[in-house]
């Protein structure tokens, strides 16, 4: 493995988990965003950002009791007439 994708890969898990001091820091020592940021890695972020919310959310669930905040959340999520999901922040989630 070349240090370019260690160093790639380290860069990966902060953006995740917003390690935004850890980027900074990496940013002002000189390491390049612009290389970084390739249709690759984009797509890599994406989904795996994805993953984890799924997981999260699920997560939220299965601690929820069956009442009502449960069905408020999934009301939330999704529009009756076609089941299209919805957008809806942790804020919210932690407000029901």
């Amino acid at each position: 493995m070349k240090a370019s994708e260690t160093v790639n890969d380290t860069i990966k898990h902060a953006l995740l988990k917003e390690r935004v001091k850890f980027i900074e820091l990496m940013v002002m020592n000189g390491y390049v965003m612009r290389n970084f940021l390739t249709v690759q890695n984009l797509a890599f972020l994406y989904n795996e950002a994805v993953r984890q919310a799924k997981r999260s959310f699920f997560s939220l669930l299965a601690v929820l009791p069956d009442d009502s905040r449960k069905k408020e959340l999934f009301s939330r999520l999704f529009r009756p007439e076609n089941n299209i999901p919805v957008l809806i922040s942790l804020v919210q989630c932690g407000a029901l």
